[in-house]
């Protein structure tokens, strides 16, 4: 029997949100087992999942705008994006410097916040975890950010669009699981002082990435 693609996203969607509702839970409940798929690797972090959990959702509606013009998708759309740039913006600024405060902390004599949410002080990025994402996090959120964005208007590259950003996401998300398997730090990002990916942060990705290219195969008026 044929799944068809609206299925398909629906559980991709659904496995997304429910995986991002598990570590969000795992944070505020002090459960480190939910955070992380391998006990002695890097977590998920909270932020990280609260933008898994709007991006699932983004990537339904994404669906229902190209496959059936979605009315309410044109609300909910631009809701995703701003926030997934207003967030991962945010923490990239914060970033940009390799300090303890970052940039925004040193121009400002303020933290944001947003990247301590349910941070366990005083312990390893591998025990309770810094509330950092990996910089290849912030880039995948960001990009798909500019995919709902991109799905709101109607044009003959849309879906090449939606089909290079989900394969770059998938690439970067199944380079980094191969890392895990053959236990090669570099390809999940632990380089120097960069934050690595987790384990599920990169599973997630991947099914996101297998989403939007999905999407991206979706007979459009103006391939008919």
């Amino acid at each position: 029997m044929k799944i068809s693609s609206q299925r398909i996203i629906e559980i991709l969607s659904l496995t997304i949100g429910i995986e991002a509702c598990l570590v969000m839970a795992g944070w505020i409940l002090n459960i480190d087992a939910l955070t992380r798929i391998l006990p002695d690797k890097i977590n998920m972090k909270f932020p990280t999942a609260l933008m898994f959990f709007f991006s699932s959702i983004g990537l339904y509606f994404i669906f229902r705008m190209v496959k059936d013009n979605y009315e309410i998708s044109t609300v909910v759309l631009p809701g995703v994006a701003l926030l997934l740039f207003l967030v991962m913006g945010v923490i990239f600024l914060a970033n940009l410097t390799n300090t303890e405060t970052g940039l925004l902390a040193n121009l400002t004599g303020m933290q944001t916040g947003i990247e301590n949410l349910f941070v366990v002080k005083g312990t390893s990025i591998y025990a309770s975890g810094s509330g950092n994402p990996s910089f290849i996090t912030i880039i995948n959120f960001i990009l798909f950010g500019l995919t709902c964005i991109n799905s709101l208007f109607s044009s003959p590259n849309r879906q090449k669009i939606f089909k290079y950003i989900g394969w770059f996401i998938m690439i970067t998300s199944l380079i980094s699981i191969m890392g895990y398997l053959f236990s090669i730090p570099a390809l999940y990002f632990e380089i120097y002082n960069l934050t690595p990916i987790a384990l599920n942060t990169a599973i997630a990705f991947s099914l996101l990435g297998c989403g939007l290219v999905i999407i991206g195969k979706i007979k459009t008026v103006y391939e008919i």
